[in-house]
C-alpha cells in the first residue's frame, strides 16, 4: 500500500440526512461514479448516486432542510436550493458579499447563513447574520437592538428557538445565541484563546444526556460547550469536514483510503476511540473511456447564476 500524507480531498463537506439513512457530499473530481458534483450515499454503506453535475463552482458546504426533500448549498457568492432527490432548481440568492454557512432551521423552510464580506459602501445589513426564506425569496439580516448581529458559522437549535454563531471580529473568541427575530443575544461560552475557532456543530445524544455544540479551535482541539452555557470542555477530535449523525453515536470524516491515498468518506462510532469500527463510505478511481463520455455529454444541473439578487 502506498504511504499516504495529507490526503487530496477527493470528497468534502459530508453532511447527513435528518433520516440517518444517507449522506451528501461534494465529488471533487470526475470518478469511475460520475462527473465532479454533488452526491449521495448510503450511510449504511451502498452506491453513491449523482444528484446534481457541477458546471461551474463546487459547493463548499451542503445541509439538508428538516424534511430532507432539498440541499442548500453556498458556492460563494451564491447560495443555492435543490432537489435533494432530482437536482433540479427551487430557489437562488446571489450577493458579492458571499453567502457562506447555510443552515436549515429545523422547525420550518428559513435558512440562516453568513456574509462573509462588508464594502464601507454599503449598508451594514449587506453583511452580518442573514434569513434566507426560499419559498418567498424574502431575506433579512437579524438585528440587535438596532444593530446588526455579525457572526461566523451560524447553526440552529433543534427546537429552532436559537441560533449559535462564532464571533466574527476583531477575535474569534466566543460562542453566542440569538433569537431568529434578534430579541435576544447571549454569550454561550468565551474561551481563552486568541485563534481561529471553526465548524461549529450542534452535537446531540440522549445516551450520555450531552446536548450543545462542538466546535474547533485551531490550536488548541475540539472542544464543547452545553446549550445552557458554562466552560468550554476538551472533546472527541473533529476534523473540519466532519459531521455528527443525527443521534450523535456516528461522525462521518475526510480521511485517506489506505490504497488510493484520496481523501474519501469514512463513519466511526463516537465511543470508538480506536478505530476498529471504522467503515469506509466511499471510494475514488480514475474515470474509464466509458464514464468520461458520460460526464462530457452530462446534461445533469449545473451550478449557475442566482435568480434572486440580495446585494
Amino acid at each position: 500500500m502506498p504511504s499516504c500524507g495529507s490526503p487530496f480531498e477527493i470528497d468534502s463537506s459530508p453532511t447527513w440526512s435528518h433520516d440517518s439513512r444517507q449522506v451528501a457530499y461534494v465529488r471533487q473530481a470526475p470518478s469511475q461514479d460520475g462527473p465532479a458534483g454533488v452526491y449521495a450515499v448510503p450511510s449504511a454503506g451502498g452506491s453513491p448516486r449523482l444528484i446534481r453535475a457541477a458546471t461551474g463552482a463546487l459547493p463548499l458546504s451542503l445541509g439538508f432542510s428538516a424534511d430532507d426533500r432539498y440541499l442548500a448549498m453556498s458556492t460563494g457568492q451564491d447560495l443555492l436550493v435543490i432537489d435533494a432527490a432530482s437536482g433540479a432548481d427551487v430557489a437562488a440568492l446571489h450577493s458579492h458579499n458571499y453567502a457562506v454557512r447555510p443552515d436549515w432551521s429545523p422547525t420550518g423552510h428559513l435558512i440562516a447563513y453568513e456574509r462573509l464580506f462588508w464594502y464601507t459602501s454599503e449598508s451594514l445589513d449587506s453583511a452580518g447574520v442573514h434569513i434566507f426564506d426560499p419559498t418567498t425569496g424574502a431575506d433579512h439580516a437579524i438585528y440587535h437592538d438596532s444593530d446588526v448581529v455579525f457572526g461566523a458559522n451560524p447553526r440552529w437549535t433543534p427546537d429552532g428557538s436559537k441560533i449559535a454563531c462564532f464571533t466574527r471580529a476583531p477575535i474569534v473568541n466566543a460562542i453566542f445565541t440569538c433569537s431568529p427575530d434578534g430579541a435576544t443575544l447571549d454569550t454561550l461560552t468565551a474561551t481563552a484563546s486568541s485563534y481561529p475557532l471553526s465548524n461549529l456543530h450542534w452535537y446531540g445524544r440522549a445516551s450520555t444526556n450531552r446536548h450543545g455544540f462542538v466546535f474547533i479551535d485551531a490550536v488548541r482541539g475540539t472542544f464543547f460547550v452545553s446549550a445552557s452555557g458554562g466552560p468550554a470542555l476538551p472533546w472527541r477530535p473533529l476534523g473540519s469536514n466532519d459531521d455528527y449523525s443525527p443521534s450523535g453515536a456516528e461522525v462521518v470524516s475526510v480521511r485517506s483510503d489506505p490504497h488510493t491515498c484520496a481523501g474519501v468518506l469514512f463513519v466511526d462510532e463516537i465511543s470508538d476511540l480506536s478505530g476498529g469500527a471504522s467503515r469506509q463510505l466511499t471510494v475514488w478511481a480514475p474515470p474509464t473511456p466509458s464514464t468520461r463520455a458520460a460526464v462530457a455529454s452530462s446534461n445533469v444541473g449545473g451550478f449557475g447564476p442566482a435568480s434572486i439578487d440580495n446585494y
